[in-house]
């Protein structure tokens, strides 16, 4: 018997159940949403009839599945509960979030269940989470998460485009979130989220620190110089904008651990706008500073002096600390290799 056999029988059991919540607010659904990961993709037919219109949407679309969408092939948990009652799809836990809120922030792929808890209550994709979870809209989850791929986020921002220039609680933008969330190069549904909003781009965080998404990319330790490339291609003139400290992304590369003047991206930044090699940010330190005082992390020995400590575990701690030394000299390597191409590139840095 399938989990969806399994589903169907309790709900018959007891049909209340579907819509009853447990100490934190959630229906089954919410818990079968908060699960889905590994699913099959929805069908082809389906994608091209696809395509919920949410504009001034404010109620339940009692809709069924569209004719040929077999739930039990193609369907999982999240689908056989919407199927048999939708009710759930508009109800929120005690975060504030909507089961398509947990779809977004743990899913990959726009699958099946996505699809039809999207077709049953588009509205849900103009919904914000509460506050515990910054206010965001499951296109913010969605481009927060490093698993999301391009067929989920795609299918969160056609429908709803406008939700790329919505911040979040917390001032950022999905595009934002999307350089932000681990992704290395320009792929994976940042471009969707581009293209439903161009100003992004340029627009800074609403905080304090006022970064754009070139700064966010700077000093991310997971952005690659491909990723860093493109953004400069889209908008040059990212590599001339100082955030709220009044550092450019360029000071934020160089701080950043294990970016190489090159591979790093480190170059690309600096090559769009050389005169801020010259630039002191708000504690009057040039780039060349920033690298200078990239130091190596302070060391210290897990092994504990009491006679009892097993020489396995001596052995253990000595290898992680043979890992922590062998990762501080690369990146001191790194730091030397920037501050040798930044003298090289912009010799005027050593009469400041």
């Amino acid at each position: 018997m399938s989990s969806t056999d399994d589903v169907l029988d309790i709900y018959n059991a007891y049909r209340g159940a579907s819509t009853c919540r447990d100490g934190f607010g959630k229906t089954p659904l919410h818990c079968a949403a908060a699960s889905i990961k590994h699913c099959t993709k929805r069908p082809e037919r389906e994608r091209q009839n696809s395509g919920p219109a949410v504009a001034g949407v404010d109620h339940v679309h009692h809709s069924a599945p569209s004719e040929g969408f077999n739930r039990d092939e193609e369907c999982g948990v999240v689908g056989t509960l919407v199927s048999v009652d939708n009710a759930a799809a508009s109800m929120a836990d005690n975060t504030g979030r909507l089961p398509l809120h947990y779809i977004a922030e743990h899913g990959e792929e726009c699958n099946a269940d996505a699809w039809l808890l999207l077709n049953i209550y588009p509205a849900a994709l103009q919904t914000r989470a509460g506050p515990s979870t910054s206010n965001q809209l499951p296109l913010h989850m969605a481009a927060a998460s490093p698993d999301a791929r391009f067929s989920l986020i795609k299918d969160l921002v056609e429908p709803n485009p406008r939700a790329a220039s919505i911040m979040d609680g917390t001032g950022r933008l999905p595009l934002h979130l999307a350089i932000d969330s681990g992704r290395t190069t320009w792929d994976r549904g940042i471009d969707a989220i581009y293209e439903a909003y161009h100003p992004a781009l340029s627009i800074p965080e609403e905080s304090p620190r006022r970064w754009t998404v070139l700064h966010t990319a700077a000093a991310s330790h997971s952005a690659g110089v491909e990723l860093i490339e493109h953004i400069l291609e889209l908008n040059e003139s990212a590599a001339s904008i100082a955030d709220g400290e009044g550092k450019y992304p360029l000071h934020l590369a160089c701080g950043a651990t294990n970016r190489r003047w090159v591979e790093g991206g480190v170059q690309a930044i600096f090559d769009a706008d050389p005169s801020v090699a010259l630039l002191e940010d708000a504690n009057g330190f040039l780039p060349f500073h920033v690298a200078a005082m990239r130091s190596s992390p302070m060391l210290s020995s897990t092994r504990g002096s009491n006679a009892s400590d097993s020489e396995d575990s001596a052995s253990e701690n000595e290898v992680l600390d043979n890992v922590a030394v062998e990762e501080a000299d690369n990146d001191d390597l790194e730091s030397l290799e920037v501050l040798f191409n930044l003298l090289i590139a912009q010799p005027s840095i050593v009469q400041l």
